[in-house]
């Protein structure tokens, strides 16, 4: 999986500042098989399903958490292993079948990227919610803002609420000699485990690169979307009978 930065190069030579503080975005693919990406699309579905299913094994007088944590196998000795009538036991485990399949707490991203395949919509509505600002928690920027053949089809998922810093130090290695896990064993014990957390450095595959600058006005509008996730107020505002009120009270003042 890539981790994405946005840093400025003139703002590494020049030193402009003691560190950078950036949002971490990931392949709007990778991101939907995530456990978290997942489970944001689907929710809808899965609380159906759960429903369904707690509902089911409540009316058999079974504990839906504890059954939920299960393996299949285990499900099953507990099922065949109960006096449950055949027709009740049936409509269980295809609850229990079609929420699992859905959902479970041990789901690979492969089985999510399965899931998804067999029913794109959820995700693909999700996304579209992302697109046009409705879900504030997170942004779509689509690879032609980053790319020189990008597309609308393509793209990086912004977690607006994942902000973390960078140090000029290691801004300046990123861009020379560079950050790299088969580098790793070079450095100190400390640093070594200080720069596999920070940059993800799991395999010896991975490394960190610096590729492209995000264009304008795609940038502006990031920083547009960031901004009011970021600095929004709530407030206990006037509600729809309020708004009916006033309206109905132009009769009264028409009156008088």
């Amino acid at each position: 999986m890539l981790r994405y930065y946005h840093i400025s190069k003139v703002d590494v030579a020049n030193c402009k500042v003691p560190k950078f503080y950036y949002l971490v975005a990931v392949d709007v693919r990778d991101w939907l098989s995530t456990e978290v990406g997942y489970k944001e699309a689907y929710k809808e579905k899965i609380h159906q399903k759960e429903c369904e299913f707690i509902n089911n094994a409540q009316n058999n007088l079974l504990d839906p958490i504890a059954l939920q944590a299960f393996s299949a196998d285990e499900f099953e000795i507990v099922i065949n292993g109960s006096d449950i009538p055949m027709k009740k036991k049936t409509a269980l485990e295809s609850a229990y079948e079609s929420l699992r399949v859905l959902h479970h707490l041990n789901m690979t991203d492969e089985e999510r990227k399965h899931e998804i395949l067999s029913n794109t919509k959820p995700a693909e509505e999700f996304l579209d919610r992302i697109n046009k600002g409705e879900v504030i928690h997170y942004y779509f920027l689509p690879s032609d803002a980053y790319e020189m053949n990008g597309n609308m089809s393509d793209g990086l998922i912004v977690d607006l609420e994942e902000i973390e810093m960078l140090n000029v130090d290691d801004a300046r290695m990123i861009q020379s000699p560079g950050i790299d896990y088969i580098l790793l064993p070079t450095v100190c014990a400390t640093e070594r485990e200080r720069l596999t957390n920070l940059f993800w450095l799991e395999t010896e595959n991975d490394f960190v690169l610096l590729v492209d600058n995000i264009s304008s006005p795609w940038v502006e509008h990031l920083m547009q979307r960031f901004s009011y996730a970021f600095i929004r107020v709530g407030v206990n505002g006037p509600t729809k009978d309020d708004f009916s009120r006033i309206v109905k009270s132009i009769s009264k003042e028409v009156r008088k």
